[in-house]
């Protein structure tokens, strides 16, 4: 049976010899700067999202904080590694070398360790209608994960499919993936052969090839004439003696042949390397590619870039689902699953989260203490209920562009107000004076905090349709006629309609407020008097 398997693995390359004439090599790839960038990029923020397994509970989900992918995943996968570490080497595999593959180590129904496979080391094989593993060990490494195993007689390791995460780039076999040093050979040659020629340069001093031209009959003696050019690359080759004065004897002439930069074709042939290695990655831009960048535009690459990224954990995802799930787990319907938390990797500044959470917790997505969490700051009593502030009772400060009812206008006050009004006695007017200019002053603030945000047109809308019946029943409740109610805020939406279409955005705020100052004036239209 060993016997099989060797001439199996010699038949499908797996050998001692397998990769070591590589044109490019993994480390001569990464070598390149744009290469270098993108390979970080994606490996970096695969490594750096959290994976948790799922366990759905009602309507929802939680952590699943004993399984063991869990504490594999999150806690550490092998003796040796930190869960970041393990899937960057995992995800690197699958983009270079179009397999990212892990040995599932199992102690009776226990996964034990997540020990990476050596891509260059390891084939996947269909055998029998079965799809294997065969990976050979480097004793010679200083430390191998796999050195605790136990190798056939012809030094291989041998995993079924079951017991194995594997990660793959595109499979034309659809067995095994094909990786950016198999299909990128030419740009990354190209790109490495630049960086060569630049480093010749720099090395030469800038200097073209020199052919030495001496006189008829000089130099006949072979040895001589070896010696003369020897002695003349030492004294002017190299960088340490651009700009030094050279000396030529005896009628011999120096005949330069000079390539610039320019006829090189050098900055040009540098800027294609970069796309084209940005386009094998799957990114739609590169640092430095001196493309002007709105906000849309970089925006909508960084949505592209998440694509290109969640392709890898989709596939990380699926093996874990396949591989790490026990056959309970596996027939629960989907009860039991892996999901990488992908908003760990959407930072945004303070201004940015602190409106978002806010949203979340008004549409009653969040609750205040989930979004503390978010923010590593403690719970406080009251925080798990799901309530809209919007539209609750105030607790404290006022929300801004919101409408709510001002403490001072207590059930009692209204009565007291509606009272006078029945009782058919005059009406205060210095207290009637004080309510409506203190509901016009929180109208007033309503407009000012709203012109900081964007779509303000779209808040006055929003805002009147409910102030309007709100401020009605108030000034009806104190005596007065509820139509006045419709009048007013008619003129409040064409003034601050009016301003809306005739400001800049970025002076929109200042512009309100300016306009909003002597909004409480206009109380006494309410009683007929003018101001």
């Amino acid at each position: 049976m060993a016997s099989m398997w060797y001439q199996l693995a010699k038949w499908m390359g797996l050998s001692e010899d397998s990769y070591r004439e590589q044109y490019v090599g993994f480390k001569e790839a990464l070598g390149l700067p744009p290469a270098w960038f993108a390979h970080n990029k994606i490996v970096g923020d695969f490594g750096q999202l959290p994976i948790d397994v799922k366990r759905r509970s009602g309507e929802g989900a939680v952590n699943d904080l004993k399984h063991d992918g869990y504490r594999l995943l999150r806690e550490q996968p092998n003796a040796m590694q930190a869960p970041s570490v393990f899937k960057e080497q995992l995800c690197s595999h699958a983009i270079m070398y179009g397999n990212g593959r892990a040995a599932i180590i199992r102690d009776g129904d226990r996964i034990v360790e997540l020990i990476p496979m050596m891509p260059d080391r390891t084939r996947t094989v269909i055998f029998e209608g079965q799809k294997y593993h065969l990976t050979k060990p480097n004793k010679e490494d200083s430390k191998n994960l796999f050195d605790e195993f136990e190798t056939n007689q012809d030094g291989y390791l041998i995993f079924a499919d079951s017991d194995v995460i594997h990660v793959s780039g595109f499979a034309y076999n659809g067995i095994e993936g094909i990786g950016l040093l198999q299909i990128a050979q030419c740009t990354f040659s190209t790109g490495v052969q630049s960086q060569r020629f630049l480093e010749n340069q720099l090395r030469k001093g800038f200097r073209g090839k020199l052919f030495l031209e001496a006189p008829p009959g000089s130099f006949r003696n072979e040895s001589a004439a070896r010696e003369f050019i020897e002695s003349f690359n030492k004294q002017e080759s190299g960088a340490e003696n651009a700009g030094k004065a050279g000396l030529l004897r005896e009628g011999v002439k120096a005949n330069a042949v000079n390539m610039s930069n320019n006829d090189a074709q050098f900055v040009e042939l540098q800027k294609f390397s970069r796309a084209d290695i940005g386009m094998l990655f799957g990114l739609e831009g590169m640092p430095g590619d001196g493309e002007s960048v709105s906000y849309n535009s970089l925006e909508q690459k960084n949505l592209a870039y998440l694509q290109a990224l969640n392709k890898w954990l989709v596939k990380m995802e699926e093996q874990c689902d396949i591989k790490l799930r026990n056959a309970t787990e596996k027939k629960s319907g989907g009860k039991v699953y892996f999901k990488f938390n992908r908003g760990a990797l959407l930072q945004t500044d303070l201004q940015a989260t602190a409106s978002a959470m806010s949203t979340f917790i008004t549409a009653r997505i969040m609750n205040p203490n989930e979004c503390r969490a978010k923010l590593d700051l403690n719970p406080y009593e009251g925080g798990d209920e799901f309530i809209n502030p919007a539209i609750s009772e105030p607790t404290g400060e006022q929300s801004p562009g919101e409408i709510e009812d001002d403490p001072a206008d207590t059930e009692e006050d209204t009565q007291e107000n509606s009272g006078e009004s029945q009782d058919g006695s005059a009406i205060n007017r210095l207290a009637v004076e004080e309510t409506i200019r203190s509901l016009i002053q929180r109208e007033a603030n309503n407009a000012a905090n709203a012109a900081k945000k964007p779509n303000f047109v779209a808040w006055i809308n929003k805002n009147y349709a409910k102030w309007e019946p709100k401020l009605a029943e108030k000034i009806e409740a104190i005596g007065l006629d509820r139509d006045l109610a419709r009048t007013h805020c008619e003129e409040s939406v064409a003034i601050l309609v009016q301003i809306a279409s005739e400001t800049e955005p970025e002076k929109l705020e200042e512009t309100v407020k300016n306009a909003v100052k002597t909004w409480q004036n206009r109380a006494f239209s309410f009683q007929g008097v003018d101001k």
